[in-house]
């Protein structure tokens, strides 16, 4: 596992409300959400690099109105015609 480290003004992290842990936390999530929505890890994965069960990282997907299935117009085509 890799370590990161982001330097924050204090008055930004005071701004957040947050404390350090819980804005990490934050920011941990954010970047795994950002991941699964350009395709670069699973549902599994980004849910699993923040320590959460699938149920749980799908609703944070949608309370921030990130599709859980992202299909093209044509494989939404396919689905419905079936075999």
């Amino acid at each position: 596992m890799s370590t990161l480290t982001i330097e924050l003004a204090d008055d930004v992290v005071r701004a957040s409300g947050k404390t350090p842990q819980a804005l990490a936390n934050g920011l941990k999530l954010a970047l795994a959400i950002e991941l699964f929505a350009d395709g670069k890890l699973s549902l599994g994965k980004a849910a699993q690099s923040v320590g959460m069960p699938k149920i749980l990282f799908m609703d944070e997907l949608a309370k921030r109105q990130v599709p859980v299935i992202n299909l093209a117009p044509d494989q939404i085509a396919d689905e419905f015609r079936g075999p």
